[in-house]
């Protein structure tokens, strides 16, 4: 399982845009991953995703930073949604004034949460697929 984190871990950072020296990138970051338990006065814990199992809850924390001394504007992040994982709907949050959207296309297309398509076969209507 350390592997399979190591690995996932390592294509979802080269996913990002960034150089090892900040003094040359405008924009660096960084993602930890946390293993989400819940103790037993109910209060969600957050451990270091060392190991983790079937079924167990993980948060990425994407942290960037601004390495010049002017702001930097117009500026789009993607984190990619790991495979073997999905995205909680409405879990996301951050300190910065920004856009959430989502892609359930590969990148194609962003939209905002949540994603809801509704499927029609032989003409007819067969319900929502909410897909967020």
């Amino acid at each position: 399982m350390k592997r399979l984190l190591f690995i996932l871990m390592f294509g979802i950072a080269a996913s990002f845009y960034s150089i090892a020296d900040d003094k040359k990138a405008p924009l660096s970051s960084d993602m930890t991953a946390f293993v989400v338990s819940v103790d037993d006065e109910g209060k969600e814990v957050f451990t270091p995703a060392e190991t983790v199992y079937p079924k167990d809850k993980i948060e990425y924390r994407l942290t960037y930073k601004n390495n010049t001394d002017e702001p930097l504007k117009g500026l789009v992040v993607t984190g990619p949604v790991p495979a073997n994982t999905f995205f909680v709907s409405n879990t996301n949050n951050t300190k910065v004034n920004s856009q959430f959207l989502v892609s359930i296309d590969g990148g194609k297309n962003y939209e905002s949460e949540p994603v809801k398509r509704e499927i029609i076969k032989d003409g007819k209507k067969s319900g929502n697929n909410n897909s967020t």
